[in-house]
């Protein structure tokens, strides 16, 4: 029998079943949306900590153009999903494929445009997508706006799998395919491979061939044309420093500048595959054939990147699973996961390096005091330690290394920022408790040998 629930969302339908896993569409019966929840298949414990780290920090994405996760979760049947935002629409893969494989060109530069700022804003705060195919283009149906989907997340399960299918390698940089350290260029080379295929409805060969040469790219104006060719193949670079442009906001800052040069033309509108975008040419007659104006393909400017949500809601409910964060330096291909890397980060407060100092103060104290009764014992004197106040102090200090230690990691635990101090906390704790079990072993040692 099917799932009518996955933890609190109330299953309402099947998505499709690919690469990722299920997709699945649900209801969240607390915050009544809807969503898309996706459930890998066969993972095993290490990866399913990887996921759900990715998970918490591509929470902290809010942007129009990308498909936001919400979180990721588990329950007693199933040991990992990811909740991310439901858009009703189909795949650029899907779209390609209905429109026999190319896309007119203001349809083809409104996509790409979204998907440059999408690019722009995750790597302003050093998140690669690491895995960008027509399939992770999500095409809303109501306006035709693009949403980008499974930043890290599609990355990692293709590492997990062993394998990437061709249909995917075709997008994967140079240096990402042969296993060398990758930037966010390797995501600018996928969207250029990208733009060349919806342009010319085949994947570019090497060295790629000029789009002049695609089927009706020539009714273009030469000067539109020539500056949509020097950016798709600049993006198609084998060498990333020879890729041009090398940032995302120069991609769509360069694909705007191009689709307001674009001319009216006599192809169809993209907002949806049954609706057209149309305008009345100036001085028609009446009842002319109406053109879609290029112009009405832009996307809206580029936004500002605001701060990362202080907490993501979906944090709060109890299904879901949200781990510490961590920092993720520069990897290769092997370990396309750790490649994604988000925003330097904050101290919560100094109850980190207060336990650190607490806890070794307490050691400090009490390390003597334990020496001083060991001695005793061996010669048969004895001191009376409990009334010590270096004893004394050594065990206050103890508990107050204890609860501060306690305290930071409890903070750290809670927050949906990037925090540093945790191995201080730890370090901290660990002295504390050290120092409180020496302190009761002294008290202890000196009761019995009265």
């Amino acid at each position: 029998m099917e799932r009518q629930y996955i933890g609190r969302y109330r299953i309402t339908g099947q998505l499709g079943t690919g690469s990722m896993g299920a997709v699945m569409r649900a209801v969240d019966e607390v915050r009544h949306r809807d969503v898309a929840i996706t459930v890998p298949q066969d993972l095993n414990p290490a990866v399913i900590s990887r996921l759900q780290k990715e998970c918490d920090l591509l929470t902290q994405l809010q942007h129009p153009q990308i498909a936001q996760v919400f979180g990721a979760g588990s329950d007693p049947d199933l040991a990992f999903y990811i909740v991310r935002e439901y858009i009703d629409g189909a795949t650029l893969e899907d779209l390609l494929r209905q429109q026999g494989g190319r896309l007119e060109p203001g349809q083809a530069l409104k996509i790409a445009l979204g998907v440059a700022e999408a690019l722009a804003y995750a790597h302003k705060l050093r998140i690669l997508h690491g895995d960008l195919t027509p399939g992770a283009l999500l095409i809303r149906t109501s306006d035709g706006v693009v949403k980008v989907a499974d930043f890290g997340i599609a990355a990692i399960l293709t590492e997990q799998s062993g394998r990437s299918a061709n249909n995917t390698s075709a997008y994967r940089a140079p240096e990402q395919a042969s296993g060398k350290g990758v930037d966010a260029r390797a995501d600018l080379y996928a969207l250029g491979v990208i733009l060349y295929e919806m342009l010319t409805g085949a994947r570019p060969s090497r060295p790629a061939a000029s789009l002049a040469s695609a089927p009706d790219m020539a009714a273009l104006p030469p000067e539109a044309l020539a500056r949509l060719d020097r950016l798709t193949v600049g993006l198609l670079a084998r060498d990333p420093k020879q890729r041009r442009p090398q940032r995302a906001r120069e991609v769509a800052e360069a694909v705007r500048a191009i689709a307001q040069a674009l001319p009216a033309s006599d192809t169809q509108a993209p907002a949806s595959a049954s609706a057209h975008a149309t305008t009345q040419r100036p001085g028609a007659p009446s009842g002319a054939s109406a053109t879609p104006d290029y112009t009405a393909y832009l996307a809206p400017p580029s936004m500002p990147v605001p701060p990362p949500l202080a907490r993501p809601a979906i944090q709060a409910a109890p299904q879901v699973v949200i781990m510490p964060q961590r920092r993720f330096g520069r990897a290769r291909v092997a370990q396309v996961g750790p490649m994604v890397r988000a925003a330097p980060g904050r101290r919560v407060s100094g109850l980190a390096p207060a336990a650190l100092a607490l806890g070794l103060s307490a050691l400090l104290f009490a390390c003597p005091e334990v020496g001083v009764n060991l001695l005793s014992k061996v010669g048969g004197n004895l001191f009376s330690s409990v009334e010590n106040p270096l004893l004394i102090a050594g065990g206050v200090l103890a508990v107050l290394a204890v609860v501060c230690g306690h305290l930071a990691l409890i903070g750290m635990r809670r927050s949906a920022a990037r925090v540093v101090g945790q191995g201080a906390a730890i370090v901290g704790l660990s002295a504390g408790y050290l120092g409180l079990g020496l302190t009761l072993i002294v008290f202890f040692a000196h009761n019995q040998l009265l």
